[in-house]
Order: structure tokens, then sequence, then C-alpha cells
């Protein structure tokens, strides 16, 4: 499968009520989903918050390859020490190491407000589903987005 990456500075939203509170139009392949939706119903779909949590992130200062990862599945916390070129896929080390494996299908994130917005597109157990997050920062908004989509394969 091919990862497809997109940045869009774009300020322009479509007319869902969706794009409208982002500011910003949704990737193609969601917008006909979440057309209908009302903002809450589209956070409770695509960003749900569930038993996964991501406690904390921290690059180690002596091998910068090397992340530390707190996630939380319900009462439980473990910490794990991966090799990643960056948050994304330290992120995605991490999940797959608890058992949570988030095969991202597609990436896509959008200026919106002032903020960054994270679609990822990604595979649960054969059908493609969608995450979605908005933060201050496009790392931070994507390692959101990831841990959405981790609740969504573990809801």
């Amino acid at each position: 499968m091919t990862t497809t990456l997109h940045y869009t500075a774009s300020t322009r939203g479509g007319n869902s009520p969706v794009e409208l509170r982002l500011g910003a139009p949704l990737p193609r392949q969601l917008a006909s989903a979440a057309a209908e939706l009302t903002w809450d119903q589209f956070l409770t779909e695509y960003s749900p918050t569930g038993p996964i949590r991501l406690g904390r992130l921290a690059q180690a200062l002596d091998r910068p390859a090397e992340f530390h990862a707190t996630i939380s599945v319900g009462d439980t916390i473990q910490t794990h020490r991966v090799a990643a070129h960056g948050p994304i896929a330290a992120v995605t080390s991490a999940l797959y190491a608890i058992g949570i494996p988030v095969e991202v299908l597609s990436f896509h994130q959008r200026a919106c407000r002032g903020e960054v917005a994270t679609f990822v597109r990604f595979d649960n157990d054969g059908r493609d589903s969608w995450a979605f997050a908005v933060a201050g920062e496009g790392d931070d908004s994507a390692v959101r987005a990831l841990i959405a989509a981790a609740n969504r394969i573990a809801g």
C-alpha cells in the first residue's frame, strides 16, 4: 500500500458543518462520509477518546533517533523506548509494541484557524477508516490523530 502525504495551507472550507467549523476542506475521501455530521458527531466518530492515551513523548537528548513514549491502555501504563526519526514514527512504533498496529494509508494536514488539522486514513482489520485531531503544531496534531486511530481500532 502507498502512503500519501499532503499539506494544504488553504483556509477555505466546504459547505459541510465540519468544514465550516474547521475553515478548511476535508480530504475528498472523507468529505462525503462526514457531509451530514455535526461537529460533535464528527469528533465522536473520528476523534474518539478511549482506553489508549499518550502520557508523554520525549526525544532522548543523547540519542536523537530515540524516543520514549508513555502510553496507557486503561489502567496499565507502559513506557516504550523506540528508535524513530520523528514523533509520528515513534508513536506508531509504540502502538505496535502494545498490539495496536496503525497502518497509515494516507495522511493529510490542513491549516485551520491558526491550528493544524490532521486526517489519517488507516487500515482497520481490512477496512479503511479515518481518524482526526487538531492542535497548535503539526507533529502534535499528527500524534493525536494516531491515538484517535488506535482508539478506533481498540473500540
